[in-house]
């Protein structure tokens, strides 16, 4: 899966006409160097293995752990460094992608229902795990991910006309979530910017490696009744319940936008939503004029001049 979302984003770059074709190579060089790591570390640090756990003290057990880990992080420090090191429990529900060492962490926690299961349709896995790995990978090449090389070195490997382009692009974005409030709060356009792109570019290319992958498998596109259960279940992703100012709490300190904008902010801007669900031009969820970042549907300048002005309502996924 992770193999065919990578094919799908580079295929996606192709049909990026504001990106020149230098550019265009070392990103293309950048995606097929993304370490992919799923599941848990292969192997852990050897420092683990003498680790003392004391069954009726926690304070001790907690102060030798973080003794323990500054330890072996000093002993890493002439070390080549090590792709396949994770920063996050196998236990843990959730994803990252890490411009250090230029991966994508997936833990086993995260490979269970409601995201994905061996015994969903693949559009359901699709529009679940898959766009959760679509995000992390996109995050390579989002606002911070763009700035690091292939080898993740932090410089400047875009032509400046480039950068420009992809500034106006993310402005619209920027301006877009801009217009979403939540909890009478509004949210931080520029604040949530990365998170935002990566929600747009994991939907897209998610929704773009399922389509290859039942051509491969089926020989046609899906149907409309599979693309609608891909965007459902990309939507149940972000279900959940949550108190007036634990709202407000989250649009203040959150670097993510809040769970029903990282809905519809995205599926607002696919045409492919708009199409299956019968959305009206112009209506809220099929605004005449989108924010595309990886692949040119209108003039950058119209986009970067867009402000959007509609307000979702709270609620669960509109179809209209």
């Amino acid at each position: 899966m992770m193999e065919q979302l990578r094919q799908a984003f580079i295929q996606n770059l192709q049909h990026v006409s504001w990106m020149d074709p230098k550019t265009k190579a070392a990103a293309t060089k950048k995606a097929n160097s993304i370490e992919f790591n799923i599941g848990g570390p292969k192997k852990w640090p050897a420092i683990w293995d003498n680790y003392p756990v004391d069954p009726k003290n926690y304070f001790e057990n907690s102060m030798r752990a973080y003794h323990a880990k500054q330890i072996w992080k000093l002993t890493q420090v002439d070390k080549p460094v090590d792709r396949h090191d994770w920063s996050m429990r196998a236990s843990t529900v959730n994803a990252y992608y890490d411009n250090g060492v230029t991966a994508l962490f997936v833990p086993a926690a995260v490979l269970q229902k409601p995201f994905f299961s061996q015994d969903y349709s693949a559009e359901r896995n699709y529009g679940g795990i898959a766009t959760v790995m679509g995000h992390e990978f996109t995050h390579g090449f989002d606002d911070t991910g763009r700035k690091y090389d292939a080898k993740s070195r932090l410089r400047e490997w875009w032509d400046k006309p480039v950068v420009k382009k992809f500034e106006q692009h993310t402005k619209c974005i920027s301006d877009l979530y801009e217009g979403f409030t939540i909890a009478d709060v509004g949210i931080d356009g520029n604040g949530t910017l990365g998170e935002n792109i990566a929600d747009m570019g994991g939907l897209k290319i998610s929704l773009k490696a399922f389509e290859n992958l039942h051509s491969e498998k089926m020989g046609g596109q899906p149907s409309p009744d599979e693309k609608r259960t891909f965007f459902v279940s990309f939507a149940q992703n972000w279900c959940d319940k949550e108190r007036y100012k634990s709202q407000q709490e989250s649009v203040e300190t959150d670097e993510h936008s809040p769970d029903i904008f990282r809905v519809n902010g995205p599926v607002s801007q696919n045409p492919t939503f708009a199409r299956v669900f019968g959305c009206p031009a112009g209506s809220p969820m099929n605004p005449t004029k989108k924010c595309v970042l990886w692949q040119d549907r209108k003039p950058s300048e119209q986009l970067a001049a867009w402000h959007a002005q509609r307000r979702f309502p709270r609620g669960a996924l509109a179809a209209r």
